[in-house]
């Protein structure tokens, strides 16, 4: 579990990123807030630190065995709470950084 604060995206989801492996962050999983892209265009932000300085609507990330992704969703839909499976962990060669956006 990752909770994004302040580095948004790119700087804490990769604490809880295991050795080996690296997270695909899928653009357009989840429908971003307006004041967002608001203030990207009044700071003439760069998309990437967009993803490094903010969460764009991402508050937590769970990181769930895929097996169990829909369960959890519904779970958490169920509650009322806003859920999105917005990527994946796989098996990445050391070189290669820990998150990814596609």
């Amino acid at each position: 579990m990752a909770h994004i604060t302040g580095g948004g995206i790119t700087d804490n989801l990769p604490r809880m990123i295991p050795q080996g492996c690296q997270a695909v962050i899928w653009n357009g999983s989840w429908p971003i807030p307006p004041i967002f892209p608001f203030l990207q265009k009044a700071g003439n932000i760069t998309e990437r630190e967009m993803l490094r300085t903010f969460n764009n609507g991402i508050g937590l990330i769970l990181a769930v065995p895929y097996p169990e992704a829909g369960k959890v969703l519904n779970h958490l839909q169920t509650m009322g709470e806003k859920a999105f499976q917005i990527g994946e962990i796989i098996q990445a060669p050391r070189n290669k950084g820990k998150i990814r956006y596609l």
